[in-house]
């Protein structure tokens, strides 16, 4: 049995604003590797991606046969906002997932907007197949008004795990953090300076085996890898 970690830092994102017009939300700092992507500040999806190198095994011909994955994010997500009487009609949303191909920023930009209609990555009408997603893991948080001692406390609301579990022959496993919050439409604008997205790092655990195949199994193996590859670029 052998173990396989990925990191990724905490992330403490507070909202910039345009020093002309302090009602306009420009951006959102991404510290310590993170960064955003989307078409705009009122609803960024912050992303952080490491990788775990296969190439040394796949050169001697291994094939990584996965039997489990596990995630530890020890601590409290938290959104701070303080232009609204507490943050009821806040949602935000974790994707956790361990894949066999790159994402592209247009790539996550569409499963964001998928996610939206309950359209989950590997499932039907989505980009990304199945045998892609090692490891998924989907987390939805909303506001909890009960801690009021602790300002801006998150409550976990819906948590699903999802993935193939796919032995690989690929040179890497992209391991991705997707964290984004959507506000109901009837909130007036409640952001203002200061206001700040807080959520704990993570730490990814796969657990598995390296086999030595028989060469032609071995070879269409990548040769599938690499059919994935092209269907998705």
């Amino acid at each position: 049995m052998q173990s396989l970690t990925a990191l990724h830092p905490q992330l403490v994102s507070t909202a910039q604003f345009d020093p002309a017009d302090p009602a306009v939300v420009t951006s959102w700092d991404s510290p310590r590797g993170w960064r955003t992507v989307g078409t705009t500040p009122k609803r960024p999806i912050f992303v952080h991606q490491t990788d775990i190198d296969l190439n040394g095994y796949v050169m001697k011909d291994l094939t990584f046969f996965p039997s489990g994955v596990g995630i530890q994010d020890p601590g409290m997500y938290k959104f701070f906002l303080q232009g609204i009487g507490g943050i009821e009609g806040i949602n935000v949303q974790v994707l956790d997932m361990v894949t066999t191909n790159p994402l592209s920023d247009d790539d996550i930009v569409t499963l964001s907007n998928r996610m939206t209609l309950a359209i989950a990555p590997g499932m039907l009408q989505s980009k990304q197949d199945y045998e892609q997603i090692l490891m998924g893991s989907y987390r939805s948080f909303t506001s909890d008004n009960s801690f009021k001692s602790l300002q801006g406390t998150l409550s976990l609301q819906r948590s699903q795990r999802f993935g193939s579990g796919e032995p690989t022959a690929g040179r890497k496993l992209y391991c991705y953090r997707l964290i984004e919050f959507e506000l109901e439409p009837s909130l007036p604008l409640p952001l203002l300076p200061g206001d700040q997205l807080r959520a704990p790092a993570a730490r990814y655990i796969i657990n598995g085996e390296f086999v030595k195949e028989p060469d032609l199994v071995n070879l269409f193996r990548m040769k599938r890898s690499y059919e994935l590859n092209v269907v998705n670029d």
